[in-house]
Order: C-alpha cells, then sequence, then structure tokens
C-alpha cells in the first residue's frame, strides 16, 4: 500500500465515494423497480439500506485503495480477479433474470402465491445472487492489489449474514401459508 497522502484525505474520499454510490445505487433500484415491477417498493427494510451502505463503502474503499497502489495489470493475480469479477457478475444477473418478476430488493414478495425458484442458479445455490456479488467482490480484491481493502468486505460479509437470516424467515413463513411473509 503507497502511504502517500494523509490519513484524513483517504477517509473523506472513502466517505465522499460512499455517499455518492450509495444514492447511485438507490436511485438505480427505485427507477429500475418502478419501471420493471410496475408497483412501489417499500424500502424502510433495514437489511436493503445496510447490504447498500456496506456494498457501496468496499466498493470505495477498494477503489481508493487502488487509486493509491503500485498497481500493475499483468499479473496472475489481476487476472483472476477480472475473472472472479465477471464471473460473479454473470451468476448474479442470471440469478435475478431467472426471479423475473419474483425479484424484489427489498425482503418481501411480489408474488406472494407462487412458488419457489428452484430452476436456474438456484438449483445450486440458496442465494445465487448474493454469490454472485461476492464473487465479483473477491475478484475486485484481487484486481485491487491492496491487503487492507480485505478490511473493507468485513461490513459486507456481516449485513449480507443478517439479511440472509431475515430472508430465511421470511420464506419459512410464506411456506407456511403466511401472507406476505408476515
Amino acid at each position: 500500500m503507497n502511504l502517500s497522502g494523509s490519513f484524513a484525505d483517504f477517509a473523506i474520499a472513502v466517505f465522499l465515494v460512499t455517499v455518492a454510490s450509495i444514492a447511485i445505487m438507490h436511485l438505480k433500484m427505485v427507477v429500475w423497480t418502478k419501471r420493471r415491477l410496475k408497483k412501489r417498493i417499500d424500502f424502510r427494510d433495514p437489511t436493503y439500506w445496510a447490504l447498500v451502505a456496506a456494498f457501496c463503502f468496499f466498493i470505495a474503499f477498494t477503489a481508493v485503495e487502488w487509486g493509491r497502489s503500485d498497481w500493475q495489470w499483468r499479473t496472475p493475480l489481476t487476472f483472476a480477479g477480472v475473472v472472479l469479477s465477471f464471473g460473479g457478475l454473470g451468476l448474479a444477473i442470471r440469478a435475478q433474470k431467472v426471479l423475473g418478476d419474483n425479484y424484489s430488493p427489498t425482503v418481501s414478495s411480489n408474488n406472494p402465491g407462487g412458488a419457489l425458484v428452484t430452476t436456474g442458479p438456484y438449483k445450486y445455490f440458496k442465494h445465487p445472487i448474493y454469490v454472485g456479488n461476492t464473487i465479483l467482490m473477491i475478484g475486485l480484491l484481487f484486481i485491487a492489489h491492496s491487503i487492507a481493502a480485505w478490511i473493507a468486505l468485513a461490513p459486507y460479509l456481516a449485513a449480507l449474514a443478517w439479511r440472509i437470516k431475515v430472508e430465511n424467515r421470511f420464506i419459512e413463513k410464506l411456506s407456511s401459508g403466511g401472507q406476505n411473509g408476515n
């Protein structure tokens, strides 16, 4: 890690990129959801915000670290990172497409009477979108060439564990006949 510049400069850069990323990611989700699902999503789900914030912090921290490092493109680690990133992104996109109208960015059901999706990537993973996103993030860490950036993965993994726990409870309630998971 290149230690040029102050810690305050680094912290401010990470903060600004995180805030900008959260705003852009949420705006994209609101516009995409409204256009794609033709309905309003209740974004008061705290697990949604925890995941968005942790993901954006990860991207910001990794990007700033990458900018500060003596990065080189032609290394096996970078190549592995590119392959992992595109593979993870592909898995996440494919899983979201398989869900179709059942996809929701929050823990809710767009189709309360619908069956649990068990085709495509869901045949192999219970949460393939999260698996794909995590693989993507690990690939980005390989590309960044910064051991310090691995620290930024911890908040995402904590938020993800919380989200999966909440989703699993929601799915169990839906499976036992609860209306919209309540």
